[in-house]
């Protein structure tokens, strides 16, 4: 990653590439990363935006850390945060059920994102989760910043997201 990252950025002159950390642990690894691209000159700033992926339950847990160490946005992986809090491996067909539970994931993001908008911090959902009508309907309300979408995904994702901002309109006007 660091190569490919060096080669846009100071070879190719592209100053618009961010970067999305995945699957980060813990605080302390998320700074080890900001080093290692620091020790590249591969510092955040305006022009490189470094964003964190949670995909674990303890990114929630210890979000105002990550927000202290320094990050310019995350990115909500659902797929992998429900997963991990209803205890099913998302490979396995016979569990897939479990992944339509999603009341204890809303509940469980509803303090993380109301700290990413007091820190003003932007979010952005992923994963094939992210357009089952009650979770999208919950990140639009808390207002998600965009959403991930496979290219199959996109023409009923605007007609989706068409629908439920209009069902918020009239849910507030009422």
């Amino acid at each position: 990653m660091m190569s490919a990252l060096d080669f846009a950025r100071h070879k190719k002159g592209l100053t618009n590439v961010h970067v999305v950390i995945p699957y980060v642990r813990g605080v302390n690894e998320l700074l080890q990363i900001k080093r290692e691209l620091s020790v590249n000159k591969l510092m955040r700033k305006n022009s490189l935006q470094i964003w964190l992926e949670i995909a674990v339950l303890e990114n929630i847990v210890n979000l105002e850390n990550y927000l202290i160490s320094g990050i310019d946005g995350v990115v909500l992986n659902l797929d992998e945060l429900i997963a991990h809090l209803n205890g099913f491996d998302p490979k396995e067909a016979e569990l897939a059920f479990y992944k339509n539970e999603v009341e204890g994931l809303i509940k469980f993001l509803e303090d993380g994102i109301r700290l990413l908008h007091k820190s003003k911090i932007p979010f952005i959902a992923c994963g094939s989760l992210t357009f089952y009508p009650k979770v999208l309907e919950f990140l639009v309300e808390k207002g998600v910043y965009g959403v991930v979408a496979e290219q199959y995904e996109a023409p009923s994702a605007k007609d989706l997201l068409h629908q439920i901002e209009k069902r918020l309109v009239l849910r507030r006007t009422l």
